[in-house]
This record gives C-alpha cells, sequence and structure tokens, in this order.
C-alpha cells in the first residue's frame, strides 16, 4: 500500500504548486513538492483548499488549488464526489475522493450521508451517521454508522518523526515516546503528537512545533512537511474516525533544557521519552507496539532521509 501511494502522489505533485520567489525568506520545495519552513508562522494550505503562505517576512509562496473532480467532499446529505472540494464551509474534511480510486468503484455506487448527530462528546466526540448507498449490482441501502473525531482539533493533527544527525560519529537518532494507550491499557510507542488547536496555533506548523517541545522536549531544528502542502487533506488515521494527519521530519532539534512547555496530566504521569537509532526504529515498526500514525510517517521520513543520502 505505502509504495503505491508514493508512486501515486509523487506522479502528481510536481505540477500542483508554483512558487514565488522572495529574496529574504530560507524556503524551499524538495521532489515531494513539500515545504521547508523555517519561523512559519501561517500556512493557509495545509489546512485548507489553495491559499497563502506567511513567514516573518512576508509573501513567499501561492498554493494553486486543483480542480473538483479530483477532491469532492461529503457533507450532510451529499453525494460523495459533487462537492467543491475537500472542506466543507467549516473547514472540516468529510469526506475525500482519492486520484487512486479505481474509476470502476466511483462510477458504480453512489454514497450519500443522510443524516449525521452527535451521541457523546467529551474527550472524542461520537457521532450516529446514517449513509445511504446506491450501488448497480447490489441495489439501494441505508446503514448506521458510529464515527469518531475531535472537532475540538478541526478533525487534524500532526505527528513529527525528530531526526539527529551525528556526521562526527556517524550516527542517526531518531525520538520516540512511549505512552500509556488506553484503548489497549498498554504503552505504546508514538512520534510527538498531538491535535490543531486555533486558539495556539496559527497553522499546522505550529501544531507540530508546540508537540515536539511539549512531548520530546526539543525545539529549533528543520521541519518538513512529509506531504503535498498544496491540496492534501491530510493522512487518515483509521476508517471509522473523520480525523487526518500531516506527517512532519524535523532534523537538527535541540533538547530543551530550561522551562519546557507544561504537559497534560495524563502525559506527565505515564511518558517516556526515548532516543534510538534507525535500525532499532525499524525493529520498533515490526513489533506492533507503535500507533499507526507514527508508523506511516516512520516511513515517509525514511524515505526522505534516504533521498537526502542518509541511510540506515
Amino acid at each position: 500500500f505505502y509504495s503505491t501511494f508514493s508512486l501515486a502522489m509523487l506522479s502528481r505533485m510536481h505540477s500542483r504548486v508554483r512558487m514565488m520567489r522572495h529574496p529574504s525568506i530560507n524556503v524551499r520545495m524538495c521532489h515531494r513538492v513539500c515545504i521547508h519552513v523555517r519561523g512559519l508562522r501561517k500556512h493557509s494550505a495545509l489546512g485548507a483548499l489553495g491559499g497563502e503562505c506567511y513567514t516573518q517576512s512576508g509573501l513567499v509562496c501561492c498554493c494553486k488549488s486543483s480542480s473538483s473532480s479530483s477532491a469532492s467532499c461529503v457533507g450532510t446529505g451529499g453525494d460523495l464526489g459533487t462537492g467543491d472540494g475537500p472542506f466543507d464551509r467549516d473547514g472540516v474534511n468529510h469526506g475525500f475522493v482519492s486520484d487512486n480510486l479505481p474509476p470502476s468503484l466511483l462510477n458504480d455506487t453512489k454514497i450519500s450521508v443522510v443524516h449525521e448527530r452527535v451521541t457523546h462528546d467529551r474527550y472524542i466526540t461520537l457521532y450516529d451517521r446514517k449513509v445511504h448507498f446506491e450501488s448497480k449490482h447490489m441495489g439501494s441501502t441505508s446503514l448506521d454508522y458510529d464515527v469518531v473525531g475531535h472537532p475540538k482539533s478541526n478533525f487534524r493533527f500532526a505527528c513529527v518523526m525528530p531526526v539527529r544527525v551525528d556526521k562526527e560519529h556517524g550516527t542517526v537518532t531518531t525520538t520516540v515516546v512511549w505512552e500509556y494507550a488506553q484503548g489497549l491499557n498498554t504503552m505504546c510507542a508514538t512520534f510527538p503528537t498531538g491535535g490543531f488547536d486555533a486558539s495556539k496555533h496559527d497553522s499546522i506548523v505550529d501544531t507540530a512545533r508546540a508537540e515536539l517541545a511539549e512531548e520530546a522536549r526539543l525545539s529549533g531544528g528543520e521541519l518538513t512537511c512529509l506531504v503535498d502542502a498544496d491540496n492534501h487533506p491530510g493522512l487518515v488515521e483509521t476508517k471509522w474516525c473523520r480525523n487526518r494527519f500531516y506527517p512532519f521530519l524535523c532534523v537538527g532539534a535541540e533538547t530543551i533544557r530550561d522551562n519546557p512547555p507544561p504537559r497534560d496530566l495524563e502525559e506527565d504521569l505515564s511518558m517516556r521519552v526515548c532516543e534510538v537509532s534507525l535500525v532499532d526504529l525499524k525493529r520498533l515498526l515490526k513489533s506492533g507496539d507503535m500507533l499507526p500514525p507514527s508508523v506511516h510517517t516512520a516511513y515517509l521520513g525514511l524515505e526522505e532521509l534516504a533521498r537526502r543520502g542518509v541511510h540506515v
């Protein structure tokens, strides 16, 4: 799946972003049309269709929106593939029609959300969603689903792979966090991960920086978004969840020695930070102890490191 996803995305991304040069901004594009950002305060293209990227020195790039044929939304009462873009009016991604979807499947079945209501709302929000299917081969039927998500985070979160490259000793390490996973009632490994907070963050890039500081006690470094920053709705967390995430690679972050930002109580109680080699990271990926968004981020991060000449 991952290699198919990567090749398909790479084949489309080069035509989707155009840059406006600014002599005083350190922003460049890598082969994946990722954006390398230092000091970025706002990057609306990471959270909405197209838009502008701002740094402390001003406008640096303008991202071109793609047509509705490659990205559509499912809102209440809406049909799959008939929206104007992957985000509805409140900026929430209700559905996204991937370019990788087989045309035969898209043409065979019409899917529409009949209604959706909140049945529980605490740390996560639980929705009761009724969906209507019309299939050329299976006929017409409606089904009920339980769907979860984090509307307070605009259904978006960041996952960051921190990497240290020690050229003097020839070592490359990454920082992982072990924390309590309440659903499994056990400890699991993850990269620094957290939800977008509109009261604190101007962009998902700010979210990535904040999670690095809060969970891994790291700051600075070169931060790279590992997906297309033009029109990507974010990577899927799981099939029954509305959340999507943005994976990042951060190279060269330094440990915060004094006055690190506070953590949530449950993080302070259970969280442990470890620095491991990339060889040990690969073992961890195969162990089943790492949460899926971090596994996906690790795959893309290792691929980007290899492109830069950094190998395990």
